[in-house]
């Protein structure tokens, strides 16, 4: 009788991460998003496996204040080489050339979703951020997708209308959420500087106190793309509705922290 073949590690930890996933609520649908991309490319990895723990259990800006995967000996990520064994923090990325970088492919995916969707209007466009991890979605929502979210939120919760604030801040939830994922240059243009930052805050050498700090300013820095793209006109290329708006906004986060800095960063910059 043939002797069974062990399941490669990658297979083991695809069923392992969506056994967990179809009972956790704390899974997002831009983490979701982010996870099916590279599944679909093939890298679905026992390293990707540790960054998608993680995702699950690192909330450092919660209403309950910092649960790291630190507490729960995840074993070191996969990127943040030898610092963490050594002891000491990593050197936080520099800013400026995120910014840039993050500047420079969300103007080329806005160009080209523009291209795709000239017969569509628009209500709202927000960067949906998972900054601990570097992950930042481009989104895009329509009234008519906002009004099918209304419906089905009703049916969910038989006929508990949601408020329309939740709707509009939810990402998550909006018609073209991360279409950036699907774009052939997002990936090789950002996922080093996604690796750095994730390196960077998931080092177990990482403090609360630090960590906590440069993601307020990395926050701060993707206010500051948002505004350089609202004050190039790229949004004008897409046809939007009256009253249109524009989001930055953290995994956890309050709407009203997210509107008031991204608002501080209008006036700053």
């Amino acid at each position: 009788m043939p002797v069974p073949q062990k399941r490669s590690l990658c297979v083991q930890h695809r069923l392992l991460f969506f056994i967990a996933a179809s009972n956790l609520d704390e899974i997002t649908h831009r983490q979701r998003a982010w996870i099916g991309a590279r599944k679909g490319a093939g890298v679905f990895a026992p390293a990707l496996m540790h960054r998608c723990s993680r995702a699950v259990f690192c909330r450092r800006r919660g209403a309950g204040g910092k649960i790291c995967a630190r507490s729960l000996k995840p074993g070191k990520p996969c990127s943040a080489g030898a610092a963490a064994t050594q002891g000491y923090a990593m050197q936080a990325p520099d800013l400026l050339p995120i910014e840039e970088q993050l500047f420079t492919l969300s103007m080329e995916s806005l160009r080209l979703f523009a291209d795709q969707h000239q017969d569509e209007r628009f209500h709202g466009f927000g960067i949906d951020c998972d900054a601990e991890m570097g992950i930042f979605l481009l989104s895009f929502d329509s009234k008519a997708a906002l009004a099918d979210s209304a419906r089905q939120h009703a049916d969910r919760f038989h006929g508990g209308a949601a408020r329309p604030s939740q709707l509009t801040s939810n990402m998550g939830d909006w018609k073209y959420h991360g279409f950036n994922l699907d774009q052939a240059h997002w990936d090789p243009g950002w996922e080093p500087f996604r690796e750095t930052i994730e390196a960077y805050l998931t080092d177990e050498a990482m403090e609360e106190e630090p960590a906590n700090l440069y993601i307020e300013q990395l926050m701060r820095c993707v206010c500051r793309v948002l505004v350089r793209i609202e004050r190039s006109g790229m949004l004008d290329c897409t046809k939007t509705d009256p009253g249109f708006t524009t989001l930055v906004m953290d995994h956890g986060e309050v709407h009203q922290e997210a509107t008031l800095r991204l608002k501080t960063m209008r006036i700053e910059s």
